[in-house]
């Protein structure tokens, strides 16, 4: 069941690609920086699409622990496959991606590693600034898998937008799971009878980021338990 709930979600994460893999004849190198619960769902995904080729994985963790991670999961589900950690890259049914100890955008060295798309996971906002480092590292394109702290070239929502991807837009944003959940309904409900207003309540599960007692944290509310 899990893994039936997580595939679709994680699947939103490929729309940016699509525009820019139809007008190529090669399989798209991919860079996942950040390797949490996605950028390990990703990765998994991947194995299944010859399109799609993890090229690195840019983390601050122990690889060790990161290989681990990826193939005994408590919430998706564990991957029976033959994961192993062979002279510092992860290694997958016999299909590796160097891990490369970078925590910021553009630490990593995407050029030499010849990753063309960069698929950035951290649980931050970063500004355009910050992810056009990963466009001096060498990648050609950023996709950013949260809302951001500002304005990109375009903000792709599946059942809206996903189909205004274009040529030149270098940095994009995949939203969030709320815009992703609401916006094809609200597109609906507008359609058919018009929405003036809506007021919407996203309920979410614990994550990474939720607390167990109250701490101090940037925003108030999210530290609180």
């Amino acid at each position: 069941m899990a893994r039936v709930i997580l595939r679709p979600l994680v699947d939103r994460f490929f729309l940016p690609f699509h525009y820019f893999q139809t007008r190529m004849t090669t399989t798209t190198r991919i860079g996942i920086q950040g390797f949490g619960l996605l950028g390990r769902s990703l990765f998994r995904l991947s194995l299944d699409r010859p399109e799609i080729e993890i090229g690195a994985v840019a983390e601050t963790a122990d690889p060790e622990m990161l290989r681990y991670l990826l193939q005994f999961s408590t919430l998706p589900w564990r991957y029976d496959g033959d994961v192993a950690l062979d002279d510092g890259s992860l290694s997958v049914n016999g299909v590796s991606a160097p891990v490369v100890r970078a925590g910021g955008a553009g630490e990593a060295p995407w050029a030499d590693l010849g990753v063309t798309t960069v698929v950035d996971f951290r649980d931050t906002q970063p500004t355009r600034s910050e992810l056009e480092g990963h466009l001096a590292a060498g990648a050609e394109r950023v996709v950013l898998c949260a809302p951001p702290g500002g304005q990109l070239d375009r903000t792709v929502v599946m059942g809206l937008n996903e189909d205004r991807i274009e040529a030149s837009d270098r940095i994009v944003s995949a939203g969030s799971f709320t815009a992703h959940c609401a916006g094809p309904l609200l597109r609906i409900l507008d359609g058919a009878f018009g929405v003036e207003q809506a007021f919407i309540s996203s309920v979410r599960a614990y994550g990474a980021g939720s607390r167990l007692a109250d701490v101090p944290a940037p925003e108030p509310r999210k530290g609180r338990a």
